[in-house]
């Protein structure tokens, strides 16, 4: 038997009936959902459940035409603005998998979940490393002391010289604007601790051994720095509650890559 699509009125109608709420309560609550995802679009935009949404921007480009009347010419591709949907691991599991208890879409990880490999090393006198980084010793909105912990993790590998930030979960990120030479390069990881509080401060990868003359945002590669406004806010969403740093090219064949099901993995 052949189903067909709902419609939506008929979505509205149908989470009326699972919520109790009025058919044009929830007609005002999907709009206003549809609003904040054209609105966020460029950071990425989280649906629980369902996927992240985003707007991505690509260079224009000059290639050699290898076919067609053209063959052997140069051309040149305008930039282009397209518009990405990276379905969620979580709808994949229900959507795909056997039938199963709806999750908690709005559940935190805590970080007790998240261990080392052993190839990340505890260093002695964290000071040392971060004494550029983090001036003065970090406190609380208390006042009280925070105290951070530094794991010096295997070299990142960059054969591109393109960095990535990005949700490896969720998708969706572009290489930062500016490149650097092909290489390994040390990444750190520290780990703050505020009181009963233990979580994951910031990642630090060197690029040069020579002292920091100035902090600057890293922005992405689509991201025209002229246009960019006092303000403005650059770097990648973090739907799954997850960050990396990688190599581009690694990223590209991340999204390449598919199961025999036909789906992605993740």
């Amino acid at each position: 038997m052949a189903f067909k699509r709902l419609t939506p009125i008929e979505v509205a109608e149908r989470l009326a009936e699972k919520t109790g709420l009025a058919v044009e309560q929830v007609k005002a609550l999907l709009t206003a959902q549809a609003e904040l995802a054209y609105a966020n679009a460029d950071h990425g935009f989280a649906i629980p459940g369902i996927g992240v949404f985003r707007r991505e921007s690509r260079p224009g480009r000059t290639m050699v035409m290898q076919f067609g009347p053209k063959k052997g010419q140069e051309i040149t591709v305008p930039p282009k603005r397209t518009l990405k949907f990276r379905v969620s691991r979580i709808a994949m599991d229900m959507a795909l998998g056997s039938p199963q208890a709806m999750p908690d879409l709005f559940k935190i990880v805590p970080l007790a979940e998240f261990k080392f490999s052993s190839e990340a090393t505890e260093l002695g006198d964290p000071s040392i490393f971060l004494r550029e980084i983090v001036p003065s010793p970090a406190t609380a909105r208390d006042g009280s002391p925070s105290i951070q912990t530094v794991y010096e993790l295997p070299n990142l590998s960059v054969p591109s010289g393109r960095i990535m930030g990005c949700d490896p979960l969720t998708g969706g990120g572009r290489p930062f604007a500016r490149t650097l030479p092909p290489g390994s390069y040390p990444l750190g990881l520290v780990i703050a601790k505020l009181g009963d509080d233990e979580r994951v401060a910031l990642a630090i990868l060197r690029l040069s051994e020579a002292p920091v003359a100035k902090w600057e945002p890293a922005a992405l590669q689509s991201n025209e720095p002229a246009a960019m406004r006092r303000g403005d806010q650059v770097g990648y969403g973090v739907d799954s509650g997850t960050g990396c740093l990688c190599d581009a090219s690694i990223w590209q064949l991340i999204e390449g890559g598919s199961s025999p099901g036909g789906h992605r993995d993740h």
